[in-house]
């Protein structure tokens, strides 16, 4: 009878409904995506987008822990790939750890599915360094790694001097000076290009130029009259290895005015009627 009543059981369970059987790996959080790193002064910024789905492309919902790793790399080294060991990459250092549900970490800021990441651990000019990140769900089971992104850490040009603003009607004219030498104190070589920065009032400095200019003047137009807005310049160091952005000059601020002259007095007495 007990036994009749157990294979009753079983039946009834083998019946019962069930989902399709998912490969553990196809559950695995997707791996984070476009990443960049730029050398900006004399460290590096990372930055990526966290992944949403999972590897099956059904939603990532408890996205828990995302980590940067950080490999070191002549410059004219063959690229490695990234193996995933538990949550470590094989043959990088792990540089930041960030859980998403606390504060995060002195050097790294969250803006919605962004993060970036500021490096100054250890960097020596000259040498590459490629980085990876993964992406940890709240169960524990960690991404595959990023695709390897790599720059290689060039001294940053020195803040651009004489930085001078003409105020006009609805405009402002800038003039600067190249810089001499770049952050390490040696002389400036190659391409230098720049990037303007204006701020409106007490706001702050934010990048004007869509992107980097060779020139040294520029002239920002469509401005209101009567507001003060403050100017910065960034140089740009250009080579073939890289990009380095160096840090931003003396802010020097300048308010537009109307020059527009204003129109001749009209002769009231031609205006009057003669008499008859």
């Amino acid at each position: 009878m007990a036994a009749g009543l157990a294979m009753a059981a079983l039946a009834l369970v083998g019946c019962g409904k069930k989902g399709p059987i998912v490969a553990p790996e196809r559950r695995l959080p997707a791996s984070t995506a476009e990443m960049s790193a730029t050398v900006e002064d004399r460290v590096v910024v990372v930055k990526w987008t966290n992944p949403r789905n999972r590897v099956d492309n059904t939603r990532l919902r408890d996205l828990a822990v995302v980590r940067l790793f950080r490999r070191e790399e002549a410059p004219d080294a063959k690229p490695k790939p990234a193996m995933l060991s538990g949550d470590r990459v094989v043959g990088y250092q792990q540089i930041a750890q960030i859980t998403l549900d606390a504060a995060p970490p002195p050097g790294v800021q969250l803006a919605g599915g962004t993060v970036t990441v500021t490096d100054d651990k250890g960097l020596s000019f000259g040498r590459r360094y490629v980085y990876v990140a993964t992406a940890e769900d709240g169960s524990g089971r960690t991404s595959a790694p990023s695709p390897p992104t790599g720059v290689t850490f060039l001294a940053a040009p020195a803040p651009p001097s004489g930085l001078s603003v003409q105020a006009g009607n609805r405009e402002a004219r800038l003039r600067w000076e190249a810089p001499a030498t770049f952050t390490d104190g040696t002389p400036v070589s190659g391409e230098l290009r720049y990037i303007v920065l204006r701020a409106a009032g007490e706001g702050g400095l934010a990048p004007l130029t869509p992107a980097p200019i060779a020139a040294t003047t520029y002239t920002d137009t469509g401005l209101e009259n009567e507001v003060t807005y403050r100017y910065a310049v960034k140089g740009v160091r250009v080579d073939p290895a890289g990009t380095a952005i160096g840090p931003a000059s003396t802010a020097v601020a300048a308010t537009p005015v109307d020059t527009t002259p204003p129109s001749a007095p009209r002769d009231s007495s031609s205006s009057r009627p003669r008499a008859g």
